[in-house]
Formats: C-alpha cells, sequence, structure tokens
C-alpha cells in the first residue's frame, strides 16, 4: 500500500471541508509504504467452517473472509 498524507493548517476563513490554497497551508507531509499480509490463521479459535463438506454455501456458511486478519510486515518512508 503506497500513502502519501498532509497535514494542513486550516484558515478560521476557509470552509473545514474544503482546501483553499491561498489561505490554507500544508505544514508537513510524509510519503511511504508498508507491505499487508492477508491470512487466514487456522488456530484462531473462533469456528472456521469445513467448505469443503459438500453442503451448499448458502446454508448459513459464514463467508471466509469474515476470518482474515492483517499484519504489516515492512514499512518504509519515501525520502526524495
Amino acid at each position: 500500500m503506497h500513502v502519501r498524507t498532509q497535514a494542513v493548517k486550516k484558515a478560521r476563513s476557509s470552509a473545514p471541508d474544503t482546501f483553499d490554497p491561498t489561505k490554507d497551508a500544508v505544514i508537513s507531509e510524509y510519503r511511504g509504504s508498508s507491505l499487508l499480509e492477508r491470512y487466514v490463521d487456522p488456530n484462531d479459535g473462533s469456528s472456521i467452517p469445513d467448505y469443503a463438506d459438500g453442503s451448499p454455501y448458502a446454508g448459513g456458511k459464514v463467508p471466509l473472509d469474515a476470518f482474515y486478519r492483517y499484519r504489516v510486515l515492512e514499512t518504509k518512508r519515501f525520502a526524495p
């Protein structure tokens, strides 16, 4: 995932939901990337259904994506 974020100092005379480059100022910026991993933990305490048991999927089984977990493996800051 690539990110580019900015901290903005808003002028009191500008609308809070818009950026006006003549009144507002960007005071800092961060650019970088993170490597994310999506996984299913088979040792998780929740009961993951057996999707290969031959019963129809529409029989009330929870979709597998409900059991996904995420972790950040690596983070890098881009310094131009």
